[in-house]
Order: structure tokens, then sequence, then C-alpha cells
């Protein structure tokens, strides 16, 4: 997806993601995400502290960390609230949000 492309979700139906790219669902419920979120798909300079008492990882880092290949990182959905990136699809919450991500992606076929 081009780097213009934002989506505003307030997580009460899957969100259809652009180009194909599957669909995002939320699995568990959180007060905050009533409030709505913006998932984009590009990375430059973004930081993410994966849990308490981790230090912010530049995004190749956190990547190369959960074993994401270099061709998906581009098409990974990435969820931000007020500005502040708050989950990696549904790989990883970053701080301030804290635990397991409430997110599932569900990919296409071609992206497994």
């Amino acid at each position: 997806p081009s780097e213009e492309v934002r989506l505003h979700w307030d997580g009460s139906r899957p969100l259809k993601l652009p180009e194909g790219l599957g669909r995002l669902l939320v699995r568990t419920g959180t007060d905050w995400l009533s409030e709505g979120v913006d998932v984009v798909f590009r990375s430059e300079s973004l930081k993410c502290r994966p849990g308490k008492g981790k230090s912010n990882r530049s995004f190749k880092g956190l990547c190369q960390e959960l074993s994401i290949p270099p061709w998906l990182r581009q098409r990974l959905p990435l969820i931000y609230r007020n500005d502040e990136l708050i989950a990696v699809a549904d790989y990883c919450m970053c701080q301030p949000e804290m635990g397991k991500s409430p997110f599932t992606w569900e990919r296409p076929q071609w992206l497994q």
C-alpha cells in the first residue's frame, strides 16, 4: 500500500485491508479501541518499545527480533492511537499499551 493509506477503525467490525492484504479483527475487547485507531503501512523511522523494561527498537530491529521477513515488512498493518504506534499487526504491542495484542491479522494465502 502507498504511504498515503490511513484507515480509521473502531474495531466494531473486521477491517478489510487494501491491496488484498486480508483483514484485521479484534479478538479481545479494549476500552480504548472504541475511540478508534489508525492503520498505516509505512515504517520509516518508527520506534517500538515492545515490553516493560525493554528499550526502544527500530522497526528493522524489531522485525528481526520477531523473525518477520524483509519482504513482509512494508505490508504489515501498523496500528496507531493518537499518532503513537501501539501495535505491529498481531505480532506485538508497543508501550504505553502492554500485553498480548488484542488484534488478529487474517492474512491472505499468498502471505502465509
